[in-house]
């Protein structure tokens, strides 16, 4: 019976649509590596508080390998701005990435961009939406900077745009957990000068220029390897903690599912998944974290995270109306001598007449829901009284009073004693005067 109902419940229609998936789905930790500096450029917006100059975001531009970073602050998000930010503070100073990734913003996803990829011949990639953890690097540096910029005074954060270089230059030449160098050290080759080299000083090699040179070279080559070393135990490790929370169901090929809905503004009561189904076309990495859905009403195809999808579930069975009829005739073990009569006397007259329901069950134990339709004209006391001279005449052994008033309160109201005893008064004297 349980399963029955668990299983009636699942293929709802209506709860498929409106309830949320708990708990929600972990998936496998995916990684977004490089192997060499300017061989994944990632970038993505951020919008702080407005600032005395009117700027209020800030595009963000790191290289995957290195952690190399370039923060600088905007009044809008528009896609000419990212093309021109792109081209005069990265790919004139720092050179041109093999590949350009963010989210699906339609600032990074426009014609302007795709203009800008195709002349310079940089490969384009995206996350899937609504799961920032495909571009991690940098919602990770977007955390730092409001933490660091969080530090600032009253005054100070009204001008949060002056201290921003400043910021991004002191991650720069600090050492990364994952890579062991600062991001300056693995894309130039060699170490920053800071504030304090100057006040202590700092050796240096006299050595030549061919000597410069080959040293150069070959001190690049070592920490890019050992920088390879270090980010592929680190990814190891993190992907190994996160991995033992994983949770939940993936749909496998050939599913029927349904898309997370994201409405605007209020949404408390709104339903959770749009009414649109899709099918399962095809998991796009061995994990299955991404998946490539097809619509089943258009056609129109669509690449999507599982987080963002849930298994629609439609195998509803008819489930029987009532109980089978050798189930209510078998009485328990812990059945009264009247329960088992009662359950054969069901039985012997289903099977003599053809009778199924519930129906005659509530018949046969005497339901009086409804009392006034059974007896007609007769009135609610009329029937009491009718039951209980019923009772009365068949010698019941019930041990229940035999008094018509059985069971109705003397004071029904609940007036004060003082009231109750001025009411009875008053129905002896009316008695009085009606016998003078």
């Amino acid at each position: 019976m349980f399963a029955d109902v668990q299983k009636w419940v699942k293929s709802c229609e209506r709860c498929n649509f409106s309830k949320r998936v708990m708990p929600s789905v972990v998936t496998p930790m995916g990684h977004l590596l490089a192997t060499r500096p300017l061989e994944v450029v990632a970038m993505d917006f951020t919008t702080l508080e407005k600032s005395s100059d009117g700027k209020e975001d800030v595009l963000v531009i790191t290289d995957v390998f290195t952690k190399f970073t370039v923060a600088v602050a905007t009044k809008d998000q528009k896609a000419t701005t990212v093309a021109r930010i792109l081209v005069t503070e990265w790919f004139q100073k720092y050179g041109i990435p093999a590949r350009l990734h963010s989210d699906q913003g339609r600032n990074f996803e426009g014609e302007v961009i795709k203009a800008l990829c195709d002349m310079y011949q940089v490969r384009k990639s995206r996350t899937t939406p609504y799961h920032p953890q495909g571009n991690a690097q940098c919602e990770r540096f977007n955390r730092t900077m409001h933490d660091l910029l969080r530090t600032l005074g009253t005054k100070q954060k009204k001008k949060w745009t002056g201290y921003l270089p400043e910021l991004v230059y002191t991650y720069n030449v600090t050492p990364h957990s994952s890579t062991g160098f600062s991001p300056y050290e693995l894309l130039f080759g060699q170490k920053p000068w800071l504030p304090v080299d100057f006040l202590l000083g700092r050796e240096e090699q006299a050595d030549s220029s061919v000597e410069w040179v080959t040293h150069h070279r070959e001190k690049l080559a070592e920490i890019h390897r050992l920088t390879r070393q270090n980010l592929g135990t680190a990814a190891t490790h993190r992907k190994r903690r996160h991995d033992a929370k994983v949770r939940g169901t993936r749909p496998t090929k050939g599913d029927i599912v349904l898309i997370r809905d994201h409405p605007p503004g209020r949404n408390k009561i709104q339903d959770a998944w749009k009414t649109e189904k899709y099918r399962v076309v095809e998991q796009i990495q061995e994990d299955g974290s991404p998946l490539l859905l097809e619509s089943m009403e258009t056609g129109a195809r669509k690449r999507l995270h599982i987080s963002q999808v849930k298994r629609m579930i439609e195998d509803k069975e008819e489930l029987p109306q009532r109980c089978p009829e050798e189930v209510r005739q078998i009485p328990q073990k812990d059945a009264s001598p009247r329960e088992v009569e009662r359950v054969e006397k069901i039985a012997h007259r289903e099977k003599s007449q053809g009778v199924t329901g519930w129906e005659n069950v509530d018949a046969e134990e005497g339901d009086s829901r409804d009392d006034s339709t059974r007896t007609g004209e007769e009135s609610h006391s009329e029937v009491l009284a009718r039951k209980e001279a019923n009772r009365y005449n068949s010698g019941s052994k019930t041990g229940r009073p035999k008094r018509v008033t059985a069971g109705r309160h003397s004071n029904v109201h609940r007036l004060p004693r003082s009231a109750k005893i001025c009411s009875v008064m008053k129905a002896l004297c009316g008695l009085l005067e009606v016998l003078c």
